[in-house]
């Protein structure tokens, strides 16, 4: 964060990696996401708009024009985090949707016919098991670990539907033995 100042004038210029300030929203992530998203155009007219918003604006200039702006620095930085949540735009729910897939994806790619666990499919997405399987469950309608164990099943039930065996598509697909998967594949049907 770089303050310039003149006479009659003040600029406050931040200079910060889309990630990093992604990791300062806990809620409404995807929306600032949607925001940083937007075409140039659309941003500036949506901020511009938003410009305008007095409490946290005035509050900004009353701490850029402070004598001690060194020592203030740190409350300059709430204030402007204060300030994008203020200006997050509001979307609906298919655009969360949408972020949330998006949030998920790594944990899809890395299924295989081995098991992969909640908190592992989480590590890949760099969220946490609780705030994966929440938002897992919200895209998806199912558990992780019921989603995780179906795709194994189908690739199993794949794999005997073009000659592979009972007990080599357990191997495979990461199941017990051949009685295991055959139950599952009853239960499925």
């Amino acid at each position: 964060m770089t303050v310039y100042a003149s006479e009659d004038t003040k600029l406050l210029l931040l200079n910060i990696d889309t990630e990093t300030l992604l990791n300062f929203f806990y809620t409404g992530r995807h929306r600032l996401n949607h925001l940083l998203t937007m075409p140039p155009g659309e941003r500036f007219e949506y901020l511009n708009s938003h410009l305008a918003l007095p409490p946290i604006v005035e509050e900004i200039k009353h701490q850029m024009c402070s004598k001690d702006l060194d020592n203030n620095m740190l409350m300059l930085w709430n204030t402007v985090l204060k300030f994008f949540i203020a200006a997050l735009p509001e979307i609906d729910e298919n655009v969360v949707l949408e972020c949330s897939y998006q949030r998920l994806l790594p944990a899809l790619q890395k299924l295989s016919g081995k098991v992969l666990s909640l908190s592992e499919a989480a590590e890949q997405c760099n969220l946490s098991p609780s705030y994966f399987a929440a938002l897992f469950r919200k895209q998806f309608g199912l558990s992780f670990a019921r989603y995780e164990r179906n795709f194994r099943l189908n690739g199993a039930i794949s794999a005997i539907n073009h000659g592979t065996t009972f007990k080599e598509a357990a191997e495979e697909w990461g199941f017990f033995d051949k009685s295991h998967l055959a139950r599952l594949i009853k239960q499925h049907k």
